[in-house]
């Protein structure tokens, strides 16, 4: 058994499997047996923040494609979220912002927190090797930028 893995998982319901073992065994979901990663989970104004849940916002939308990216900056003494996806189509400015208000609002009932919407055209986001960075959380190096203005 393993311990402290960062590993979220569920335990399965039921008793007794069907080969008679009564150990506790974890529930397999579409992903496996794995939910998701603790260390992916991100803390904003309270709520954690699970970049998974995103992508399933992003991906429910038709016109979104399968690229996102979330950024947390620090605006005052609060945070901002802007999530910024890809479209899969050339959209005008009024479908542009149809699309997005639809995304802003998928988005909300899945996080429970106001995100702001920025769509980009396909291959816009930037790659870190071959993958995509998900998430970049600008709040620390706002912080630091303030301690270095202020020591001088």
């Amino acid at each position: 058994v393993r311990f402290r893995t960062g590993n979220i998982v569920r335990l399965a319901a039921g008793g007794r499997c069907q080969c008679g073992r009564e150990l506790l065994s974890l529930a397999v979901t579409e992903n496996g047996v794995v939910l998701r990663r603790a260390d992916m989970l991100v803390k904003v104004r309270g709520v954690l923040l699970d970049p998974a849940a995103v992508g399933r916002a992003v991906r429910g939308v038709p016109e979104c494609g399968e690229g996102f990216q979330l950024t947390i900056d620090r605006v005052g003494q609060l945070d901002e979220v802007t999530v910024t996806a890809e479209t899969r189509l050339r959209l005008d400015s009024a479908r542009r912002a149809e699309v997005a208000r639809r995304l802003e609002e998928s988005l909300r009932r899945a996080l429970s927190l106001r995100v702001n919407v920025r769509l980009v055209e396909l291959g816009a986001l930037a790659l870190d090797g071959n993958k995509m960075k998900r998430v970049l959380d600008r709040r620390r190096e706002e912080q630091d930028d303030a301690v270095r203005t202020n020591r001088g």
